[in-house]
């Protein structure tokens, strides 16, 4: 299993970078950005340490583990708000392309999204 690229060099990417839980306005602008960045060019998605989705990987899969692996990440961007629980700190990384990569990474703590970006 090849393992994620270690970026450590941290960069601007938004104008906004909190985005407060309990907004309707800000939650759809949020879920709007995670959506783009893990439908569009998303290779692994890691919550919380664990990777549960991860194109770096080149070892060959089968078509259930295909599947499965497209339905986690389609999952994550429709329902993102089910890993929250009140009382829940959450952390979650984005990594984005192949080569070149960079990543967004996602802290929730007190009510609040914050977006980091590095490269």
């Amino acid at each position: 299993m090849q393992t994620l690229p270690v970026l450590t060099n941290i960069f601007n990417f938004l104008n906004v970078d909190t985005y407060n839980g309990a907004s309707f306005e800000e939650m759809k602008e949020f879920y709007t950005v995670v959506k783009e960045c893990v439908m569009g060019s998303c290779y692994a998605i890691v919550i919380d340490e664990e990777i549960i989705y991860n194109c770096y990987d080149k070892t060959p899969k089968s078509a259930r583990e295909i599947l499965l692996l497209e339905t986690i990440r389609e999952q994550f961007v429709i329902t993102p708000h089910l890993l929250i629980k009140p009382e829940n700190n959450l952390n979650i990384k984005i990594y984005m392309f192949s080569t070149d990569p960079w990543y967004m990474h996602i802290t929730y703590n007190n009510g609040f999204f914050k977006f980091t970006f590095y490269n």
